[in-house]
């Protein structure tokens, strides 16, 4: 339980600190066009559900995705 509990904690900062830039970016600049920068928040979702749904026996090669989507958000 408690992996399962850290891998949400850490994906809902990568969340929260994502969006958050976004917002400061679009508040600085008034333009809405920015929030298309949070297209990568909704990759990290997809991320976070391919990571809790495969097996943890399997070795996934591309572990290192989360790290490229939370550069990529912010």
């Amino acid at each position: 339980w408690l992996g399962l509990i850290l891998t949400l904690m850490s994906r809902l900062v990568f969340i929260f600190h994502g969006l958050l830039t976004v917002w400061f970016v679009v508040s600085m600049k008034g333009e809405s066009l920015y929030w298309a920068l949070s297209t990568g928040v909704l990759l990290l979702f997809v991320e976070a559900l391919i990571t809790l749904c495969c097996p943890y026996h399997l070795d996934l090669k591309w572990q290192e995705l989360q790290y490229i989507l939370a550069f990529l958000n912010g």
